[in-house]
């Protein structure tokens, strides 16, 4: 299932709603990935690179949705690549070696980054809708209050926000699979400011 969604995932062109394609490289060492931590925007692509190693890796999704998984990579073996369609953080593991791991963070945009009361703001979280089984979760942050659920459980990639007072305004999203009572966890934030 998760090889077909992969498949999936990588055959789906990204909108033009992304900032650009994006491919960043992570090393797997000998019991680390190397950098740690990658940041890229939805649709952009992370490639594990095996080769180099002596030691047997894989780069699995640590989230318990199953969204990806390499499989045991041999030393010198093939790179393994992911496209993430939808913006959230997403943990991603070593199976073999307990303390390997490491995290993807795909952002969100929301645009035009300053705008009025009147007017409105385009908030994208995802270069695809949801693939069948999994959903997206968004959330605002309005000016002098906490995080709330805007959208939840939707399969679109993005909407229309309508603020209602001056401010910055906050947004971020995560994928989840309902079925599996899993989620990644929340996308770094990006913000906009509205002026009356």
């Amino acid at each position: 299932m998760a090889v077909i969604l992969m498949i999936f995932l990588l055959a789906l062109p990204a909108s033009g709603a992304a900032r650009g394609v994006q491919e960043k490289h992570v090393m797997a060492g000998p019991e680390y990935f190397f950098p740690s931590s990658v940041s890229i925007d939805f649709g952009g692509t992370v490639s594990w690179d095996f080769d180099g190693t002596d030691r047997t890796h894989s780069a699995k999704d640590g989230s318990g949705m199953e969204l990806f998984d390499s499989g045991p990579v041999g030393p010198d073996g093939p790179s393994y690549v992911f496209t993430f369609a939808g913006a959230g953080s997403y943990p991603v593991i070593c199976v073999q070696h307990e303390n390997m791991n490491g995290r993807v963070n795909v952002t969100l945009r929301a645009g035009p980054t300053q705008g009025s009361v009147k007017g409105a703001f385009k908030v994208t979280w995802a270069s695809q809708p949801a693939p069948e089984g999994f959903a997206y979760d968004v959330q605002v942050r309005a000016p002098g209050s906490s995080w709330r659920m805007w959208l939840d459980d939707v399969a679109r990639p993005d909407a229309q926000y309508r603020p209602g007072k001056d401010g910055i305004y906050r947004f971020r999203a995560r994928m989840l699979r309902p079925e599996l009572a899993a989620s990644a966890d929340w996308s770094p934030a990006d913000a906009a400011r509205v002026r009356s």
